[in-house]
C-alpha cells in the first residue's frame, strides 16, 4: 500500500485506475469506478483473467457459458476504462496488495 501511494504521488494519479492508465500508456479518460465498484462475479472473472486464464477455462471453472465470461470481460474493461488484460492484471494486483 505504501508503494502504491508513493507511485500515485510521483505520477500525480488520483486513483489506482488512473495510475494503471498512466503505466500502460492508455490515454482514454477513465471512469473512477475502481475494483470495489464491481459485482462479486465481475471480481471473480477479473482475478481469473489477471491470472492468465482463457474465457473457456474461466467458464469451466465458474460453471457458466464462455460467452457470459466474454461479456463480463467486456463490461469490466468498459467500467474500469481499460483496454486489455495487462491493465486488468495491474489493477487486480494493486487491489490485492492493499
Amino acid at each position: 500500500k505504501k508503494h502504491r501511494s508513493s507511485l500515485m504521488d510521483k505520477t500525480g494519479a488520483s486513483s489506482m485506475v488512473e495510475l494503471v492508465g498512466r503505466m500502460t500508456g492508455e490515454k482514454k479518460k477513465r471512469p473512477v469506478i475502481g475494483f470495489s465498484g464491481l459485482t462479486e462475479r465481475q471480481k471473480q472473472v477479473a482475478v481469473l483473467i489477471a491470472a492468465g486464464k482463457s474465457c473457456k477455462q474461466i467458464a469451466r471453472e465458474l460453471g457458466i457459458h464462455f460467452q457470459t465470461v466474454m461479456k463480463h470481460r467486456e463490461n469490466l474493461y468498459r467500467r474500469l476504462g481499460i483496454k486489455n488484460a495487462l491493465s486488468l492484471a495491474l489493477l487486480v494486483s494493486g487491489e490485492h496488495m492493499g
